[in-house]
């Protein structure tokens, strides 16, 4: 267990005592990373659920049964966790059409998505990641970003 200490200095030096007897991995937090802190923990749980029910329901309107989608979405992530467990770091785990960057099935996906519920999911995401990685050729990434502000 992760537990996240914030507040009294004399507090916070009993309680990291307490908690790594039982085993917990203790860290600090300043007040004023609190909020960040629990963003991240909301983006990570309950927004991932969000991005899992987007992913299940795209399979669904591709006339694949709504339980096989979940199964499928379900092994696509626990693959994705298992090759970011093994990454240096979550970047490294990445696949897929922008990694390889192929920028035609990003067209694809932008023509197929248009005027659907998840196009802008998609495309904040898509830009997201593109603005993350380091690419190894910024022309073709730009190119990406172009498609985005089209």
């Amino acid at each position: 267990t992760y537990c996240a200490l914030e507040g009294d200095k004399y507090a916070e030096k009993i309680l990291k005592e307490i908690f790594g007897k039982i085993g917990a991995n203790v860290f600090l937090i300043s007040q004023n990373n609190k909020k960040l802190y629990h963003i991240a923990g909301v983006l990570a749980s309950n927004y991932l659920v969000t991005l899992l029910d987007a992913c299940t329901e795209l399979l669904i309107e591709s006339n694949i049964e709504p339980k096989l989608a979940k199964k499928l979405t379900l092994k696509l992530v626990n693959s994705t966790m298992v090759n970011i467990e093994k990454a240096e770091d979550i970047f490294s785990a990445l696949t897929g059409p922008l990694k390889r960057q192929e920028i035609y099935l990003i067209k694809q996906h932008l023509t197929a998505l248009w005027h659907h519920k998840t196009e802008n999911l998609y495309r904040i995401l898509l830009k997201q990641t593109c603005e993350k990685l380091k690419p190894s050729n910024p022309k073709i990434y730009q190119e990406i970003l172009n498609l985005l502000e089209n």
